[in-house]
C-alpha cells in the first residue's frame, strides 16, 4: 500500500509538472503540480480504503450469518475473534472473551485431560492439560479435528465436532489459529434414538423367541403323544370302524403337526435362524424316499401319480437332503391337495451343475394376475380355497426362500382350471466316487438294551417305554434331572435319552453334571425346543444327538441303534 502511494504521488507529480510550465511558466509549476499531486494521492487512498471497508464488511457478515461457531485466536491462545454463531450457540457475548480468555473455558476440563494424554502418548511428550492440547496435531499436520464437548455461559453442556487450522503471516509463518466448531447434538440425538430402536427391536425378537419356543414346546410335547399313541394303536387288535377312526387321528396329528412346523420354520427364516447343511446324498435312495411320499400322498387322492427320470442323472450330489425334502414335499403336498382328478407327475433332472424338480398337476390351476403373489407370506388365491383346501398360506413362501437359502430359484407356470407346473433348481456339486452304505431296512430289535428316559410328561413317557419295550428295550424312567443325574451314577445305561425342559433341574444342566463323571455314555436330546439355538445349546453341554418332537417310533429305534 505504501509503495504504491509513493508509485502515484511521483507519477502525478513528473506528470503536472511537464504540463504546468507549458502553461504556467516556469514560476509557478511547482507549487501547482505539488497541490494537485497530494489531492490525486488523498483521493486514491478515500477510494482504496472504502473498498477495503466493503470487502471487511462483506467478510464480517459471512462470518456473522453461518450457523458454525468460528473462533480466532493469536499464537498464544487468547481469542481474537468470536463470531455471531459462536454467540448463538455459547451464550457468551464477543467483548466478554476477544482479548480476555482462552478457548479454555469454553471447554469440559477432564476430556482437556484425556485428550492430553492421548496426544502425550502420541508423540512422546509431557505437555500440561492447556491451549497447546488444542494445536499440538496442528504443527505436525496442519489440522486437528476432533469431537469435543462444550460448556455454554448457562454450564449446560454441547457437542461439537471442532475444527482447528493455523493461521499464516505473509512471510508464512504461524501467527495465530482458527477453529470451526459444528453442532452435532441432532446427530447424537439421532444415533441414540437409532440405538435405542435397535435394542427395542432386539429385545422384541428375544421374546418373540422365548414365546415360539415356549410355544414349540408346549404344542409339540401333546402333538407327540397323539401321533406316537395312534401308531402304537394300529399295532394292536382294531376293527375296521376303530382302524378307520384311528386313521383320522393321525391325520389330523400330522396335518396339525405341519402347521406347527411352518410357522416355526417362517419365524426361524424371518430372523435368519436356518442354516443350510450340504452333504454327500445318494440320488437314487433320496428319489425312492420321494416316490414313498408321492404314494402315501396320494392313498386318499387316488389319481394319477408317476416320478419321471429325464436324462442322466448323477449318482451322488452335495445338498441339504432334509431341507430339500421339505421343499419337494411341500410342492407334492399341494398339488395333491388341489388336483380331484387328473393326475400329478414328478420329474427328475440335472443340467449345468443344477438338480431340477418339476412337479406338474392337472389342478385347479392359478390366474395369471394372482402368480405374482404365489409366494408371498400368508396368501392363498382366495378367501374360498383357504375354506375349502385349508392351510396357512406359509408353504410356497417357506419353499422359495429356503430355496434361496440353498442357492435356488422356483418358477411357476399355472393356468385356471388346467393346472399348475413348479420348477425348482438348486446348484449342487457332483460327487465322483460314490461310496454310499445301503440303507438298512429290516425291522430294528434292541434287545437287552437299558436306556434311561428323563421325560417328566406321563403320556411321552408311556409312548416312548411302549415303543422301545416292544422291540426288547428295557427302560427305566426319571422324572426330572437331578434323579438323572443320580440313577446314571449309580447305574449301568447304555443311553439317555434326555428332555430339555424338565422340573427341579433341566436336562442341559444335567447333562453337565454327567459329563463331570461319564463322558462315555450316549446322551440324546429327546425334546420338544426344536429351535438352532436349543440344539446347539444341548450338543455343548455334552449330549450326542438331538431329536425334535414329534419323533417317529422308527427314527427313535434307529437312533438308538446308531448310538450304541
Amino acid at each position: 500500500m505504501r509503495k504504491v502511494l509513493i508509485y502515484t504521488f511521483l507519477l502525478s507529480l513528473l506528470f503536472l509538472a511537464g504540463v504546468s510550465f507549458v502553461f504556467y511558466g516556469a514560476t509557478d509549476w511547482l507549487v501547482y503540480s505539488l497541490f494537485v499531486s497530494t489531492f490525486i494521492s488523498w483521493l486514491y487512498i478515500f477510494f482504496k480504503s472504502g473498498r477495503n471497508r466493503v470487502s471487511d464488511e462483506i467478510e464480517r457478515a459471512i462470518l456473522d450469518s453461518a450457523k458454525v461457531s468460528i473462533i480466532a485466536t493469536d499464537i498464544n491462545g487468547v481469542i481474537t475473534h468470536f463470531s455471531k454463531g459462536a454467540e448463538d450457540l455459547l451464550g457468551y457475548k464477543s467483548y466478554e472473551l476477544v482479548g480476555n480468555e482462552t478457548p479454555a473455558i469454553l471447554h469440559d476440563v477432564d476430556e482437556v485431560i484425556e485428550r492430553t494424554k492421548v496426544l502425550n502418548e502420541e508423540f512422546g511428550e509431557s505437555n500440561s492439560p492447556g491451549f497447546i492440547t488444542f494445536v499440538r496435531k496442528v504443527y505436525s499436520e496442519s489440522k486437528d479435528e476432533n469431537e469435543w464437548t462444550y460448556i455454554r455461559k448457562d454450564q449446560s453442556r454441547l457437542p461439537v465436532i471442532l475444527s482447528v487450522t493455523p493461521i499464516y503471516s505473509n512471510k508464512g509463518t504461524i501467527v495465530g489459529f482458527l477453529g470451526i466448531a459444528t453442532d452435532i447434538s441432532s446427530m447424537r440425538r439421532q444415533n441414540e434414538e437409532l440405538i435405542s430402536a435397535k435394542n427395542m427391536a432386539l429385545k422384541a425378537n428375544r421374546s418373540k423367541s422365548f414365546f415360539l419356543a415356549n410355544m414349540s414346546h408346549e404344542l409339540r410335547t401333546p402333538l407327540n403323544g397323539i401321533i406316537g399313541m395312534s401308531d402304537l394303536l394300529k399295532d394292536t387288535d382294531l376293527s375296521i370302524e376303530q382302524k378307520d377312526l384311528n386313521q383320522y387321528i393321525h391325520d389330523s396329528s400330522q396335518q396339525l403337526g405341519a402347521i406347527i412346523n411352518d410357522i416355526l420354520d417362517f419365524s426361524k427364516i424371518e430372523v435368519g435362524g436356518i442354516e443350510i447343511n450340504k452333504a454327500p446324498v445318494n440320488l437314487k435312495s433320496f428319489n425312492a424316499s420321494l416316490d414313498r411320499i408321492i404314494l402315501s400322498l396320494n392313498k386318499t387322492k387316488n389319481i394319477k401319480s408317476s416320478f419321471i427320470m429325464e436324462g442322466e442323472v448323477p449318482g451322488g450330489l452335495v445338498l441339504d437332503e432334509t431341507r430339500l425334502t421339505q421343499v419337494l414335499t411341500n410342492l407334492l403336498s399341494n398339488a395333491f391337495k388341489f388336483t380331484k382328478e387328473g393326475s400329478v407327475i414328478l420329474k427328475c433332472g440335472y443340467s449345468e451343475g443344477s438338480l431340477i424338480y418339476q412337479i406338474e398337476d392337472t389342478g385347479i390351476g392359478i390366474d395369471q394376475d394372482k402368480v405374482s403373489h404365489l409366494f408371498s407370506a400368508f396368501t392363498q388365491e382366495s378367501e374360498h380355497m383357504r375354506r375349502e383346501f385349508e392351510g396357512t398360506g406359509l408353504g410356497l413362501s417357506i419353499v422359495r426362500e429356503l430355496l434361496q437359502l440353498m442357492g435356488g430359484a422356483i418358477s411357476v407356470k399355472s393356468k385356471k382350471g388346467i393346472g399348475s407346473v413348479f420348477t425348482a433348481s438348486i446348484p449342487c456339486e457332483e460327487i465322483q466316487d460314490l461310496n454310499f452304505e445301503e440303507e438298512i431296512t429290516e425291522d430294528i430289535q434292541l434287545t437287552g438294551v437299558k436306556v434311561l428316559l428323563v421325560e417328566d410328561n406321563l403320556i411321552n413317557q408311556k409312548l416312548i417305554v411302549k415303543t422301545l419295550e416292544k422291540v426288547g428295550a428295557i427302560v427305566d424312567v426319571s422324572l426330572d434331572g437331578r434323579d438323572a443325574v443320580e440313577k446314571v451314577r449309580g447305574g449301568s445305561y447304555q443311553l439317555v435319552l434326555m428332555d430339555y425342559q424338565l422340573p427341579i433341574m433341566d436336562g442341559v444342566t444335567a447333562t453337565k453334571l454327567i459329563r463331570e463323571f461319564n463322558n462315555e455314555i450316549p446322551i440324546v436330546a429327546l425334546t420338544a425346543n426344536a429351535f438352532k439355538e436349543d440344539k446347539r445349546e444341548c450338543l455343548l453341554a455334552g449330549m450326542n444327538e438331538f431329536l425334535a418332537k414329534p419323533v417317529t417310533p422308527g427314527n427313535l429305534k434307529k437312533m438308538i441303534q446308531k448310538m450304541i
